[in-house]
C-alpha cells in the first residue's frame, strides 16, 4: 500500500491508493488535502498509513481472499506464461474462492488452509472426485505466492501457510520405456506416416511435445545438423498458442542425427506440397509441424495420433513424453556423460537429470569402481 504527498493550490495533500473494492473491482482511494507544509502532510499520511495497517493486522480490514486474490492475479498476469496463468486462475477461481474466498486476509489461519486441502484432495474435481496431489499442490503454491505479497504490502501481518501446512504425497508417475529395439522398430513403421518426422525428432532428441510442435525452421540448421529451441506450443484452456520455454535452460541447441536430418528433409518436401494444394488458404506460421494448411498442431491431437501409432507398430502403450524419457534411458545406458544428458533435455541442473533417470546409471557406478581400483593398482 503506497501513498504520496504533492503539492495543491497554494498548500499541501496526500494520497493513498487501497486495494480495489473485492465488490466492484473499483479503484479506492484516500485522500487530504489543507497542509500548510509539505512535513504536515507527511506526517498526516503516516498517520492514516498506520490507521490502515493496524485495521488489518487487527483483523478488523475489509480486505477479502477473494478481492485480494484477484488484484494479485491481475499483478502477476504480465510475468507468468499463459499456461502458468491459466492454471493459477483455475486454482483461484474453481478451488479457492467459493470455499474460502469470503473470509478476510486475517482470518485465513493455517487451520482454515489445512482443511481446504482436505476439502479439496477428497471432493474438489468435477462429480465429486477429489483433486490429485499435484492440484493441490498448485493450490497451496498460488495461496503461498498470494500471501507472501499480501505480508509485503503490510495488507496483513502473517502468512498463514509459512510453516505448518501437510500437503498430501506426490507418488511418483510410472516411467515406462521403449527399448532400442522396440524404438528402432516404431521409427520403421512410421517412417512413412504424415507425422513420422515428428516420432523420429522426439525419439532422437529428447524435445518435448510442445517444443517440437514449436519448432520453426528458422530454428533449423541442416547444413550443420542443429536445431534451436527458442519457443513451444502449450494448450491453454483448449486451445493451442505459442510461448517460451518454461525455463532459461529450456532455450538450448540440439545436434541431429543423418536419420533425423532425412525426416526433417522430407517433412519439408510433404508441407512444400500440402501449402501448393491449399494455395491461398495456406497459414504461412513457418512452423515446422503443421496441419494440412499450415496451422499449428493442437497438442491433444498428436498425443491421438501417437497411440495410433503405437497401434500401428504392435508395440505396448506407453505416453509421448515416454519418448523423452526412452532417449536419456538409452544414452545413459550406452555411458552418455550426464551432463550431456542434461543439456541435451534441457533439464535446470544435472542433479534433476541424475534423480530422474538414477536407474538408468548403475553402469556409470560400476565404470567409477573399476576406474578406483586401476588407480590403487598402479
Amino acid at each position: 500500500m503506497q501513498g504520496r504527498v504533492y503539492r495543491r493550490g497554494t498548500g499541501w495533500a496526500f494520497k493513498v491508493d487501497l486495494p480495489r473494492d473485492p465488490a466492484t473491482g473499483q479503484r479506492r482511494q484516500r485522500q487530504k488535502g489543507g497542509f500548510a507544509t509539505r512535513k504536515a502532510a507527511e506526517e498526516g499520511l503516516t498517520d492514516l498509513l498506520g490507521e490502515i495497517r493496524t485495521d488489518v493486522v487487527a483483523g478488523t480490514g475489509t480486505i477479502k481472499l477473494e478481492g485480494w486474490l484477484t488484484e494479485w492475479l491481475a499483478a502477476v498476469k504480465p510475468s507468468l506464461r499463459p499456461s502458468t496463468y491459466s492454471l493459477y486462475s483455475t486454482a483461484v477461481t474453481s478451488w479457492i474462492t467459493p470455499r474460502i474466498g469470503a473470509l478476510k486476509l486475517a482470518e485465513v489461519t493455517p487451520q482454515v488452509v489445512q482443511r481446504l486441502y482436505t476439502d479439496l484432495a477428497t471432493s474438489g474435481g468435477r462429480s465429486g472426485q477429489g483433486l490429485s496431489p499435484r492440484s493441490v499442490r498448485l493450490a497451496h503454491q498460488v495461496l503461498q505466492q498470494a500471501f507472501a505479497k499480501a505480508v509485503q504490502w503490510k495488507l496483513t501481518a502473517n502468512n498463514p501457510l509459512a510453516s505448518g501446512i501437510i500437503l498430501p504425497r506426490m507418488e511418483p508417475k510410472e516411467m515406462k520405456t521403449l527399448s532400442a529395439e522396440d524404438a528402432k522398430a516404431f521409427l520403421d513403421a512410421t517412417a512413412d506416416d504424415r507425422l513420422g518426422p515428428l516420432w523420429c525428432l522426439l525419439l532422437t532428441t529428447g524435445l518435448r511435445r510442445g517444443e517440437a510442435l514449436g519448432l520453426r525452421w528458422s530454428d533449423v540448421d541442416l547444413a550443420d545438423a542443429r536445431l534451436e529451441v527458442r519457443q513451444t506450443v502449450v494448450a491453454v484452456k483448449g486451445t493451442p498458442l505459442i510461448s517460451e520455454p518454461k525455463t532459461k535452460t529450456g532455450r538450448r541447441t540440439v545436434y541431429l542425427s543423418g536419420r533425423t536430418i532425412e525426416a526433417l528433409k522430407d517433412q519439408r518436401a510433404r508441407q512444400k506440397a500440402d501449402r501448393k494444394l491449399v494455395g491461398s488458404a495456406w497459414e504461412d506460421s513457418g512452423l515446422v509441424f503443421t496441419t494440412t494448411t499450415g496451422g499449428l498442431l493442437h497438442p491433444r491431437n498428436v498425443l491421438r495420433d501417437f497411440q495410433i501409432a503405437l497401434d500401428k507398430a504392435n508395440l505396448p502403450k506407453v505416453r509421448l513424453h515416454d519418448l523423452r524419457h526412452t532417449v536419456a534411458t538409452l544414452l545413459l545406458h550406452e555411458g552418455a556423460h550426464p551432463k550431456v544428458v542434461q543439456e541435451l533435455l534441457g533439464h535446470a541442473n544435472v542433479a534433476i537429470t541424475l534423480n530422474t533417470y538414477s536407474h538408468a546409471t548403475p553402469g556409470l557406478h560400476r565404470e567409477a569402481a573399476d576406474m578406483l581400483e586401476g588407480v590403487l593398482k598402479l
